[in-house]
């Protein structure tokens, strides 16, 4: 059986890894975000970019 001691330092283990586990995942997610945003300011920069061009072209 096991002993009070133990099922606190057990319990303070997966607290622990659980935030860990929480801040890797945030991280994660921030990169993805970040890697969004830009392909989408890229998108939006290509798009004007065009629209300029096209209304160069037709003068």
């Amino acid at each position: 059986m096991y002993d009070e001691q133990e099922d606190a330092a057990q319990l303070e283990w997966c607290r622990q890894w659980s935030e860990e586990h929480k801040k890797k995942m945030t991280r994660k997610m921030q990169k993805k975000i970040r890697r969004v945003q830009h392909w989408c300011n890229c998108k939006l920069y290509v798009k004007y970019a065009w629209y300029e061009f096209r209304a160069m072209v037709k003068g």
